[in-house]
């Protein structure tokens, strides 16, 4: 049995197979790759028993079979071959696969035994289903993926929830003090609230997709097919439904504030709070930001202008570094701060009426301001 494969083309797939390999909390380190070849295609697929994942290379074949090697053998191996192309040759009886390149190239390995290879249940007959654009569903997961690597502090906050909310696709993450959530709008389809593991969205975000991307949901499980490559993954238990009770309709009324003006009281407040966090103090009109260091008796006090908030006077305790992390997703020249009692927090919009993919919620420190001295 023999096959011949362009090398860059399965150097791209081994690069993709290598990329979903160093995502923490997938599959850590696997052994096997499977391998399938059938007409003129390849079909690696790679993994254990909580993810796997498939790419597709082109190639030419004696025949149509497959076979099982180990993973870190044949990646290296094939790389380090000179030349256009690599052949591979499976001798079953003898137990061996053979690598050949340029210039009379040889490397012969034992086959791995397909038994030890543990795959996860592929979802075949699938109820729920949705389709997203690959550019779009690839920056939405990127920009979680500082709070997702965040999430471990928390326990229990380890996974990233996906699912539509009023016809269009969400994910959201939090670490119980932040919570990110991002939007993309719905080719087609619809799927429920379900959890992934945070690693697997880690992975997608660092990923280039340029096509659309297909969802399927069935039991415990998901599969991703993204161009030429399909992960398969089980999910998690704890997708948040309550979500939506904590951002809600409450968080109607807002202030608007220059976005220049307010993170940079933020940034100067950093050198005064040795406690780590601010007090903001609102009225009908202005906002003033309160840091203090009672063991080196330093305190600083800066008013913003602001408009519209309807509520009344309030006091609202933060840690400033999830408050100025929301810096990046502001892009106008106002922000906007959605805020309604203290112990809901603070909403955190672009004030664009038309730009509403990305949110960035922050739940206030539990001391309230007035136990400061």
């Amino acid at each position: 049995m023999k096959v011949q494969f362009e090398k860059e083309a399965l150097s791209r797939a081994i690069h993709k197979i290598k990329a979903l390999r160093a995502s923490k909390n997938i599959v850590g380190i696997f052994d096997f790759a499977h391998m399938l070849v059938k007409g003129d295609s390849c079909y690696i697929t790679y993994g254990n028993g909580n993810t796997q994942g498939r790419v597709v290379v082109r190639c030419e074949a004696s025949e149509d079979f497959q076979t099982c090697l180990y993973a870190d053998t044949f990646f290296s191996t094939s790389q380090s071959l000179r030349g256009d192309y690599v052949k591979l040759e499976i001798k079953e009886d003898k137990n061996q696969a053979i690598l050949k390149g340029e210039k009379r190239q040889k490397y012969q390995f034992p086959i791995a035994d397909p038994a030890e290879y543990i795959f996860v249940k592929v979802i075949k007959d699938n109820s729920d289903y949705v389709k997203v654009r690959g550019a779009e569903f690839g920056s939405l997961f990127a920009s979680l993926a500082n709070l997702v690597k965040e999430s471990e502090i928390r326990k229990g906050f380890n996974g990233v929830n996906i699912g539509i909310k009023d016809g269009r696709f969400r994910a959201f993450s939090t670490n119980a003090m932040v919570i990110k959530m991002s939007y993309t709008d719905v080719i087609e389809g619809d799927i429920p609230l379900v959890c992934i593991p945070k690693g697997l969205a880690s992975f997608i975000s660092g990923l280039n997709i340029t096509s659309d991307v297909s969802i399927h949901i069935s039991n415990k499980a998901i599969k991703l097919e993204l161009g030429d490559m399909e992960i398969n993954s089980v999910l998690m238990e704890g997708a948040i439904d309550t979500i939506d009770q904590v951002v809600k309709s409450a968080h109607e009324s807002f202030i608007t504030v220059n976005t220049d003006d307010l993170y940079s009281a933020l940034n100067r407040a950093i050198s005064y709070s040795a406690e780590g966090v601010i007090d903001l103090d609102i009225s009908e009109d202005k906002m003033v930001v309160t840091t203090k260091d009672s063991l080196r008796e330093l305190k600083s006090e800066e008013e913003i202008d602001i408009t519209n908030f309807k509520v009344g006077e309030m006091k609202i305790r933060f840690n400033y570094r999830f408050l100025m992390d929301s810096k990046k997703l502001i892009e106008t020249e106002f922000t906007r701060l959605h805020i309604q009692a203290p112990h809901l927090g603070i909403y955190v919009k672009d004030s664009n009426e038309n730009n509403s993919n990305h949110v960035w919620m922050v739940m206030p420190v539990a001391t309230p301001p007035t136990a400061a001295k």
